[in-house]
């Protein structure tokens, strides 16, 4: 059905994380689901959706090694005050 809404209605919202979360939570509701692995659930599946994919992005990794180098060469740095 949601196939069939996409490709007629080219300004469709997706529905299916709405969807999935009321899913989720009715399963809480009736106990065969905690709160938290519900929560845990959701964020998994919203994150892998929208999220990981710009966190590992090639530009993000390479600011993120930049930065993690320029601390470890910061941390090697040894100041030599005279008196």
């Amino acid at each position: 059905m949601m196939q069939i809404i996409e490709s007629t209605n080219k300004y469709f919202y997706d529905i299916r994380p709405l969807l999935s979360m009321l899913e989720k939570f009715g399963k809480v509701q009736i106990g065969q689901l905690s709160f938290q692995q519900a929560n845990d659930t959701i964020v998994d599946e919203l994150n892998s959706k929208y999220v990981d994919g710009v966190l590992n992005s090639d530009k993000l990794v390479k600011e993120r090694e930049a930065k993690i180098k320029a601390k470890e060469n910061e941390s090697k740095i040894v100041e030599i005050n005279e008196y």
